[in-house]
């Protein structure tokens, strides 16, 4: 069981490429690549574009990573939209679209070399609303945080989960429902 499509349709199987021998090639072979020389080497810069310092503003800009200002929406722009059909409309272009993820890091990635100094990127204020301080960062770039909120009851804002045990069988799986509805 893989989940459902979006029409409703159970994804129960999939065809793997032609260079994949079976499923455990398939993965042995997507593993490896993803822990080759290149990805080690190009990863920050993914992380620069989808959850740092690309991510938004000039820097966005300048790599050529802007989106529809619709998907750098959150929860509080949502709220002050004038019309419930705007709403409506914002929720609408995130389901069929997306949104930007939330912004983890100011300064761009280090490399796998220096992540010693990457306790240094991090802060536990950014998130959906927030602007990296930098020149014109904040220029034409929609304000998602909401001034007047009060900072001190935020609860932290990430936290690490652990992996829940899938059920090996559909009978586990309806089991474990019918538990969490209870």
């Amino acid at each position: 069981q893989l989940g459902t499509t979006q029409t409703s349709i159970h994804v129960n199987d999939v065809i793997l490429p032609p260079w994949a021998k079976s499923p455990k090639d398939f993965l042995k072979k997507n593993r490896r690549a993803l822990e080759s020389e290149y990805c080690t080497k190009t990863l920050p810069r993914w992380i620069d574009l989808i959850f740092g310092a690309k991510s938004r503003g000039i820097r966005a800009k300048e790599s050529m990573n802007l989106f529809h200002s619709s998907a750098y929406l959150c929860p509080t722009d949502l709220e002050s939209l004038p019309t419930s059909q705007e709403r409506i409309q914002a929720e609408l272009q995130a389901t069929e679209f997306g949104i930007v993820p939330d912004l983890l890091f100011c300064e761009e990635h280090p490399s796998k070399n220096d992540l010693e100094l990457l306790d240094s990127f991090v802060e536990a204020s950014i998130g959906r609303g927030h602007h990296c301080e930098d020149e014109t960062t904040t220029t034409n770039i929609i304000t998602t945080m909401n001034e007047e909120q009060d900072t001190s009851t935020q609860k932290e804002q990430w936290e690490i989960l652990q992996t829940p045990k899938t059920p090996a069988t559909r009978e586990e799986s309806l089991e474990a429902k019918q538990q969490q509805s209870s």
